[in-house]
């Protein structure tokens, strides 16, 4: 376990500090970060997550619901606790707020989820990683949005519903989750039968 754990974030750490190596030689500096995450996001991942989603028997993708349902509690429950403490213990804003509450109950699958839980659990983990981006960007993710586009003025203008509803449009929208849709789709196999006996 020691080694295949080792094959796994070896590679992550060495990739970090090349990175910082590459940034401190100023090979490449911050100005074009959002461009490298836009590119992840919008067409990396997504394109990573279907190949991997359709690739899957469905029998096993019906077998992650209940993985789906237990993820969605604990990222709801621990946003709603930190967002919670941040306000009212730490007298902190709502967008600061939010963005920490996010932060702490939707970790980062996709950086560190894929690489760790393929090197353990090999190809199928990616569907787990697949699921787990799809239930943050339909449950917390719009929440914090919302939260964050109340504080600006065209966000006052909508009521807080309004707010959670717009978000939560965008959020399905975006390629990280529709992707994983589509490969659920186009997987192999056939979807198992309802026990009627």
């Amino acid at each position: 376990m020691i080694q295949v754990l080792a094959n796994s974030l070896v590679p992550v750490f060495v990739g970090l500090l090349f990175g910082y190596a590459a940034g401190l030689l100023k090979v490449v500096d911050n100005k074009d970060v959002r461009s490298l995450v836009s590119f992840l996001m919008t067409f990396a991942l997504p394109c990573s997550l279907f190949v991997a989603i359709a690739r899957t028997p469905r029998q096993l993708l019906w077998g992650q619901a209940k993985g789906a349902l237990v993820l969605a509690i604990v990222f709801v429950v621990v946003f709603v606790a930190t967002y919670y403490a941040s306000r009212n213990l730490g007298k902190d804003t709502a967008a600061n707020s939010a963005v920490l509450a996010l932060t702490l109950g939707f970790p980062n699958h996709a950086g560190v989820g894929i690489p760790l839980l393929l090197a353990v659990y090999g190809p199928e983990a990616s569907v787990t990683v697949a699921v787990g981006l799809a239930v943050g960007a339909i449950t917390i993710t719009p929440v914090t949005l919302a939260i964050l586009e109340s504080g600006t003025s065209a966000g006052r203008a909508l009521s807080p519903a309004a707010r959670i509803r717009v978000s939560l449009v965008r959020a399905v929208q975006k390629p990280v989750f529709w992707a994983p849709v589509l490969g659920v789709v186009t997987s192999r196999g056939r979807a198992p039968h309802a026990n009627l006996s």
